[in-house]
């Protein structure tokens, strides 16, 4: 599932793009699929998305998989190259029109452990996701969204979660996946040697039998 800002959904129609907005649009998609209670998995931003959304509807989640998900306060954070530009005013309205391969191959491998899996076909990929329309204007939108959020809720889903976290992730550290263990009541944390920031995309061969294994325990 595309959400807005991203990808072939596009950008939202009032240009909302808080985490509020987004723990709604999951629910309202949910609730159209006739999905009652599901295996709910989120990276990064959807990983924030994906535990809010936990938090909010309890009896909706089954079990919960974060892997490098956004939450806790980034302290010194400076994310990727596209991230950083996006965050300064003259270079955002640049990037709204124009999105050059070089900063996109540059952001594609900022987020990988390592470099020589990013593909030209992958990173055109990326640009053409970028590209469509409203896209551009909407992730620059979403990347300037300030938000804080309450950490402490995490320790009130009790939904059994698996943690995955590449070791190698520079935008969001292993550190805070620690937190995640110390915090989630019911977890399974495990961190992914030589991956990257995506390492469900970098080594989905390791990354979906670990899924796979967590969903099919018993509680």
């Amino acid at each position: 599932m595309d959400l807005p800002a991203f990808a072939l959904t596009g950008p939202h129609p009032q240009h909302d793009y808080s985490i509020e907005m987004y723990v709604s649009f999951l629910h309202e998609f949910l609730s159209k699929q006739n999905i009652q209670r599901c295996y709910l998995i989120g990276n990064s931003l959807g990983g924030l998305i994906a535990w809010q959304y936990a938090v909010r509807y309890p009896t909706a989640v089954e079990k919960l998989v974060l892997i490098d998900a956004v939450g806790y306060p980034r302290i010194n954070f400076k994310g990727s190259l596209g991230f950083r530009l996006a965050r300064i005013p003259v270079l955002r309205e640049v990037l709204k029109v124009i999105t050059p391969l070089s900063l996109v191959r540059k952001s594609v491998e900022d987020v990988y452990g390592d470099e020589t899996k990013v593909s030209d076909t992958l990173v055109e990929q990326y640009r053409d996701f970028a590209c469509r329309e409203g896209n551009r204007e909407a992730l620059v939108a979403r990347l300037n969204y300030v938000e804080s959020f309450d950490t402490t809720l995490i320790s009130t889903i009790q939904a059994p979660a698996l943690v995955l976290w590449g070791e190698k992730d520079k935008l969001i550290l292993p550190g805070d996946a620690m937190k995640f263990k110390r915090d989630l009541p019911h977890n399974k944390t495990i961190l992914l040697p030589g991956l990257g920031h995506v390492p469900m995309e970098e080594s989905p061969e390791v990354v979906i039998p670990l899924v796979r294994e967590f969903i099919r325990e018993k509680k």
